[in-house]
């Protein structure tokens, strides 16, 4: 393929050098001679080594690009056959990008910091959201190093992002495929069954940031449960790493879903589809407890089993009629009352005694969800809150008791949500505004 140095093709491409070499294809840097700006140009050889699963991966890139216009994806130009001194081609031609892969970068020594690492994922996750969002949704399949692409690194900001290498993406409307595409290390489980969703691509993102976290290839650290160890070799944040574990969970059910999801959890430092307590609060009338994740926050309350003192004399009567039981059961006309007599009231106290009521408000997206039990009726009301006026915290007396509500005050109603403390009323207010306010 030398010969195709300083050889023009197609009577407008001038091969100036080559870039790349795999079996059966080379990739060329060249002059558009229309243009005279550099491009890309991509051989495929109809060659030995030739498999219609290579002409398919490489005519579905050429149909991927003419309708991809991100300015950080390659823009489809041209495509032709071509007669070489090995046999026929075809040729794909694209944009050129004058920027080194992150693998390039990791070779030369660059080191990444967390602030950098976020940057590039959050670049890396606004590409997946345009390709995602598509109809179908394009699914790229084999993002790893060597295909992102880093210009203009310098100081804490990395530079622009470019995804590069569409010859394995499938789009859903093709359905599952049996043929497995991907890298190993940087491609999720369900890939190598021939199966590629959206998420799978955070995968691989993750996998890529993995490395650049570790410098280690992601097949050489080590797993548990199918998940990669990578903790013991990052110096980053606990929420970074958390963030992180929702992207490489070998598990799809419980890897981030979306890239907006993911975008969403990075910018709020909240890690999807995980509730992480972060405050219980003790007091002798209630227990509360916070819990936040990335798409919800939720309110626990519950009160503790106890017996009033107005119960009492009950519990001495249950003990007294118990006793009297165990010497008339041998009175065959009386046993059988006093059986019924012992049941009820039995499970009458034991009703009292357990009795445990609890109230929990779930705000998620634009409903609030309120669910109470006051033993034995549950209700549960959904509330649409897309247009909250107000939130405040009020202090109010029952029965010479003080008690703090909040005020949740929409368009259609109002609902309250009772805390015992005016000092953790007001804690969970601001949770709750602050939450609102990231929503």
């Amino acid at each position: 393929m030398d010969s195709l140095i300083d050889r023009v093709i197609h009577h407008r491409y001038r091969i100036q050098s080559l870039l790349g070499r795999q079996v059966g294809r080379r990739t060329f840097l060249a002059t558009d001679l229309e243009t005279q700006t550099s491009v890309v140009v991509k051989l495929l050889l109809f060659g030995p080594d030739f498999t219609w699963d290579d002409f398919k991966h490489f005519e579905r890139e050429a149909a991927t690009l003419k309708v991809l216009t991100h300015q950080a994806i390659p823009r489809y130009l041209d495509s032709f056959e071509l007669d070489t001194e090995l046999g026929r081609g075809f040729v794909l031609v694209q944009t050129y990008i004058e920027a080194k892969s992150l693998q390039e970068w990791m070779q030369s020594g660059q080191i990444f910091s967390e602030v950098e690492l976020k940057a590039i994922a959050q670049q890396l996750l606004d590409i997946l959201d345009y390709l995602h969002q598509h109809q179908p949704p394009v699914i790229h399949r084999d993002i790893k190093p060597s295909n992102v692409l880093l210009a203009n690194s310098s100081g804490n900001s990395p530079g622009q992002i470019y995804l590069v290498d569409f010859g394995s993406v499938q789009t859903t409307s093709h359905g599952g495929t049996v043929t497995v595409v991907g890298t190993y290390g940087y491609m999720p489980p369900e890939q190598f069954y021939g199966q590629a969703v959206p998420a799978s691509d955070l995968y691989s993102l993750g996998a890529t940031l993995v490395y650049l976290l570790t410098r280690t290839h992601p097949a050489d650290l080590p797993t548990r449960r199918g998940q990669i160890q990578f903790e013991p070799f990052s110096t980053t944040s606990k929420s970074f790493q958390s963030w992180l574990r929702g992207l490489i969970h070998p598990d799809i059910e419980r890897r981030f879903d979306s890239s907006r999801s993911a975008l969403a959890a990075l910018s709020q430092g909240l890690v999807a589809r995980q509730s992480v307590q972060i405050r219980k609060i003790e007091r002798s009338k209630k227990t509360v407890y916070l819990e936040k994740a990335a798409d919800s926050l939720m309110i626990y309350a519950c009160n503790p089993p106890k017996i009033a003192n107005s119960w009492l004399p009950v519990g001495c009567a249950f003990s007294i009629v118990t006793i009297a039981t165990f010497f008339l059961i041998w009175y065959n006309l009386i046993w059988l009352p006093i059986f019924i007599l012992e049941m009820a009231i039995g499970y009458w106290f034991e009703a009292k005694l357990h009795h445990s009521n609890y109230e929990m408000w779930r705000f998620e997206g634009h409903t609030f969800t309120v669910r109470q039990l006051a033993a034995p009726v549950e209700t549960i009301k959904t509330i649409d809150i897309s247009d909250i006026q107000d939130i405040k915290t009020r202090k109010v007396y029952n029965d010479g008791e003080a008690y703090c509500y909040f005020f949740v005050l929409t368009v259609e109603e109002t609902f309250t949500i009772p805390i015992n403390s005016c000092r953790e009323a007001h804690c969970l207010e601001e949770e709750i505004k602050n939450w609102l306010n990231r929503r």
